[in-house]
């Protein structure tokens, strides 16, 4: 799981990878706290990564570098759009 705080924002990204859809622990713990948030009339999105083609690398859009595709950059402009 990663966490990203935005610069100037009060938003922070949870991020998660998971290798199935079943529901575990982890994904409860995401229910329960996101829960908490839509209850305090805060907007709520889940973002499943292994949903997305996401290459490995350090580029932020490997499409450029030899990958055929990669969903990254567009889901980074979603989470960039987020800031306020």
């Amino acid at each position: 799981m990663r966490w990203f705080q935005f610069p100037n924002s009060r938003i922070t990204a949870i991020i998660q990878c998971l290798e199935n859809r079943t529901v575990i622990s982890t994904q409860l713990l995401l229910n329960a706290s996101s829960g908490i948030l839509e209850q305090q009339q805060v907007q709520v999105e889940h973002l499943h990564l292994l949903s997305h083609e996401i290459p490995p690398g350090i580029y932020p859009d490997m499409t450029e570098h030899g990958w055929e595709q990669d969903d990254w950059p567009q889901i980074w402009e979603n989470l960039r759009l987020l800031t306020f």
